[in-house]
């Protein structure tokens, strides 16, 4: 860990948080499909 460069350290939070956005989009417009097609009333049943 004492080894760690900034320079990698911020491109590695960078990729994350890219990383996190693409899997936050992709379930969201999961959730928004679901709602669509009606499955979703049965999921909270």
């Amino acid at each position: 860990m004492a080894n760690f460069c900034p320079e990698n350290l911020s491109s590695l939070i960078r990729r994350t948080k890219s990383t996190l956005a693409k899997l936050k989009s992709n379930t969201s417009s999961f959730e928004s499909y679901w709602k669509q097609a009606g499955i979703y009333r049965y999921l909270l049943l």
